[in-house]
């Protein structure tokens, strides 16, 4: 432990809480007066109209979502939804903040859809005086906000480029209506085939199926690595068209290469 730090049980840490009415997520309101706060990603997760159902925030506190293990912190009046989430009120020793980057920090393990608050009851809080938890939470939040900005950034960069590529595809095919001979599909292939999609029967032995994903890019040579095997039987009973033939490609390639 840090010197001069303190530790404390979880359940220590966190005051009693009285919880008003959850509403369930059928009933979110995508607009109204007040934000619901529930264990899904995002911190506001619909909105409510009733005053009534309000959780009145006196001081910052924690939302756990018992299912997603999703933490939020929260520093506003909210109405909870329901199912799974847990309220956390950090007594006066702690900073709600430094609490919550705390609880971040212990990054619990996943037990599927089901409730994760009895990790949580298994946490030691370690803590120092309250003057430090506030100057490692500004600490914190000044490294998250440079964050937060680094990947706003990186995702405009990527929005730019994505445009520039656009356009640039678009001006060379724009161009290329101008300038270029125009030709059907079946001009340029002397024989177009599709599959079955009816997946193969394998075989321990037989012959080697094959699919595009097989061709190397590079060399466009054939990668055995990752076929199988179909039966003899279901090979002979294969259209022609369907099966490879020596010289096949290097023909055509030469045949188009003379049509142009």
């Amino acid at each position: 432990m840090s010197n001069g730090w303190s530790a404390a049980s979880f359940e220590d840490c966190v005051g009693k809480v009285t919880y008003t009415t959850k509403i369930l997520r059928k009933d979110f309101l995508d607009d109204g007066s007040w934000p619901v706060v529930s264990q899904e990603d995002g911190l506001i997760n619909g909105y409510w109209d009733h005053e009534a159902d309000l959780f009145r925030v006196t001081t910052p506190l924690v939302v756990f979502g018992d299912h997603t293990r999703a933490l939020k912190y929260v520093d506003f009046d909210f109405v909870l939804g329901a199912d799974g989430v847990k309220i956390l009120r950090p007594r006066e020793f702690l900073v709600p903040k430094f609490f919550f980057y705390q609880l971040q920090a212990a990054h619990l393990k996943s037990l599927g859809y089901a409730r994760h608050y009895r990790l949580l009851k298994d946490l030691e809080i370690r803590y120092p005086s309250k003057s430090e938890q506030q100057r490692i939470v500004a600490v914190l939040d000044g490294a998250f906000a440079a964050i937060a900005t680094a990947r706003a950034n990186t995702e405009r960069n990527l929005l730019n480029a994505r445009e520039l590529f656009e356009n640039r595809l678009e001006a060379v095919f724009a161009d290329a209506w101008q300038t270029c001979e125009l030709a059907t599909l079946s001009d340029l292939a002397s024989d177009i085939t599709d599959g079955d999609h009816i997946p193969p029967p394998k075989s321990q032995e037989g012959v080697p199926f094959i699919t595009i994903g097989n061709i190397l890019k590079e060399t466009h040579a054939i990668d055995f690595r990752s076929t199988f095997m179909v039966p003899r039987g279901y090979f002979e009973a294969l259209k022609a068209n369907k099966r490879p033939r020596r010289g096949t490609c290097s023909t055509r390639s030469q045949d188009h290469s003379a049509s142009r």
